[in-house]
């Protein structure tokens, strides 16, 4: 009699076992064909320091990123460099078409543009998410250049 409780034990926690397999199987299958891609589902978002507001962004395939953004530093600020990175790190190659805003005003909206960046070298095609990130070193122009100051920010964009 302790036999047959420990088959039926034993056979209970094997058929549970499979169903586990056949579930891992699934999602492992789904996975693989790219259904379960987190990155499809998440909506484009922009996100700065505190310093600045994202108003608008776009990344085409033509190798253009523009952004626009707001000055919320509390003062007029002179930019002196902005870098255009992807995630890994690894820079963009691209121009910024205009010199970064000389003393670009509290609350004032300033358009950038960079032109030529290498979206093949980052793997981005048209309909991809990528991720930018944005550097920017300023100062405010009482102070002087020797007092620099980082901007940074992330946006995750789809390529159109």
């Amino acid at each position: 009699m302790v036999q047959k409780r420990g088959q039926s034990a034993l056979e209970f926690l094997v058929t549970y076992a499979w169903a586990f397999i056949v579930i891992a199987i699934i999602i492992a299958a789904i996975a693989y064909f790219g259904i379960l891609r987190p990155q499809k589902v998440l909506p484009d978002r922009c996100t700065f320091s505190v310093s600045f507001d994202c108003i608008g962004y776009t990344l085409n395939t033509d190798g253009t990123f523009k952004l626009k953004l707001k000055n919320n530093v509390g003062s007029t600020i002179t930019v002196s460099d902005v870098n255009v990175v992807s995630d890994a790190g690894v820079d963009f190659a691209c121009v910024l078409t205009d010199v970064p805003p000389e003393n670009w005003g509290l609350g004032d909206v300033r358009d950038m543009e960079w032109t030529g960046c290498d979206l093949a070298s980052q793997g981005f095609a048209a309909g991809d998410k990528a991720k930018v990130l944005v550097n920017m070193t300023y100062y405010d122009p009482k102070a002087g250049p020797d007092y620099l100051k980082l901007g940074f920010g992330d946006i995750f964009l789809t390529v159109t």
